[in-house]
């Protein structure tokens, strides 16, 4: 099964570099707001990418030669972004991603577009859970993936869907210092 993460990757800085790291990270077809894995990191022609992936493809060209295992390896997650959109008020690109975050990807990013500064947040639909929190510019990078379960990490996971925890289900529990179910506890 997979879990779907939400991820946001906010630039600042100069506008003509914003604008030029929107051009280049956009998928073709959709235009600005969006963020292609591979105009980061471009998947080679040899990798297979055949929609049906069986044991035998796998070793009659490799798992490594194969699209699952080389998206994994080289972008931290199984598929390239979707459900992409541009919050224009804080050039900011909403996306998707299966399974985790992808801040390896993020700081190639940075690496490529180094005048501009890129937060990049994510958080799974577990709440609590699998997210994280960086900041990267040029080399430099700040960041903190927080421990799971945490106030911090519920408290970024309700920010990046924008509903207040009681929405989400959610009470913060002071004897424990976070947030448990409403009704219930968590159990970790």
């Amino acid at each position: 099964m997979t879990v779907e993460v939400i991820n946001r990757l906010k630039m600042s800085g100069n506008p003509e570099r914003i604008i030029e790291a929107l051009e280049f990270v956009k998928y073709n077809d959709y235009g600005i707001g969006t963020i292609d894995f591979n105009k980061i990191t471009p998947m080679p022609k040899w990798v297979y990418d055949g929609k049906l992936l069986t044991k035998e493809i796998e070793k009659k060209y490799g798992a490594g030669n194969c699209w699952y295992q080389w998206c994994i390896k080289n972008w931290g997650t199984k598929w390239n972004s979707y459900s992409n959109r541009l919050c224009e008020d804080d050039n900011a690109i909403i996306f998707f991603t299966a399974d985790s975050g992808v801040p390896a990807l993020m700081r190639k990013l940075a690496f490529i577009f180094p005048k501009v500064e890129f937060e990049y947040s994510y958080s799974s639909n577990v709440f609590g859970a699998n997210v994280g929190k960086f900041k990267f510019k040029d080399t430099e990078v700040w960041f903190q993936l927080m421990p799971q379960f945490t106030k911090e990490a519920y408290e970024l996971s309700f920010e990046l869907v924008n509903a207040t925890p009681e929405e989400c289900g959610f009470v913060f529990d002071k004897n424990i210092n976070t947030y448990v179910p409403a009704g219930g506890t968590i159990i970790n």
